[in-house]
């Protein structure tokens, strides 16, 4: 996918593929999976969602405004025991939390840059922590830019 392609010119393709059983690859634009997920350069291939998401996968989901956004999961919110109707996600280099239902997910990333996704203990739960290191990092910069003018 071009960096300027816009996603819903895909989306027939997209949908194509998963009718067939198939993935699909592409590169996303945007900064909000930083640093896991850099716009128009990692690659992320993704699979037709079928339920059963967890915490901390990646999910594609669109908006009500019908923007298609691709972010992480870090609340299950359950309506009864064992089942489960809508998650609260956000992008790694976000501090707030939106709720998404499950309908309004389409796709779940497998792989990122041909490599599964991480499962490990550690990466998973310092994200909050990395998150605030690298706002304090942004932070520095422009203000260290400032000062240099």
């Amino acid at each position: 996918m071009k960096k300027t392609e816009k996603f819903d010119t895909v989306m027939p393709l997209i949908k194509e593929r998963f009718e067939k059983g198939e993935s699909f690859v592409f590169k996303p634009n945007g900064v909000s999976m930083l640093p896991f997920i850099k716009g128009g350069e990692t690659s992320v291939e993704i699979e037709k969602y079928e339920g059963g998401a967890g915490m901390f996968d990646i999910v594609f989901y669109v908006r009500e405004d019908g923007k298609h956004v691709m972010h992480r999961i870090v609340k299950m919110y359950k309506i009864a025991k064992m089942y489960t109707n809508s998650f609260g996600v956000c992008g790694d280099n976000q501090w707030w939390i939106e709720e998404v239902k499950e309908e309004q997910i389409f796709a779940i990333a497998r792989k990122v840059s041909g490599r599964r996704l991480p499962g490990s203990w550690l990466y998973l739960h310092t994200l909050p922590l990395r998150r605030f290191v690298i706002h304090v990092i942004q932070y520095l910069k422009k203000h260290m830019r400032g000062e240099k003018k």
